[in-house]
């Protein structure tokens, strides 16, 4: 995250007011501040990319079977049995 990037980072409610201000009276930073945004939470927190990191910690770190759902017989189980 870098601030004016993709988020507007403001240590105080003074600087945040301002940082507001800058991003109505700009079209441009907002516009790039948006897409930018919208990227990040596409790359690093949208389900999918969230879904993917879950994936590849359980193939790494889990049980046989765990990792694919805890399926057995095809019915999800808690146990894996």
């Amino acid at each position: 995250m870098t601030d004016k990037d993709n988020i507007l980072i403001a240590d105080s409610k003074k600087e945040f007011l301002a940082a507001i201000q800058t991003l109505s009276e700009h079209l441009d930073l907002r516009e790039k501040m948006r897409t930018n945004a919208r990227i990040t939470y596409e790359k690093y927190y949208s389900n999918a990319s969230l879904s993917k990191k879950l994936d590849k910690v359980l193939q790494q770190h889990a049980e046989p079977g765990l990792a694919k759902g805890l399926r057995y017989n095809g019915k999800v189980s808690s146990t894996g049995k």
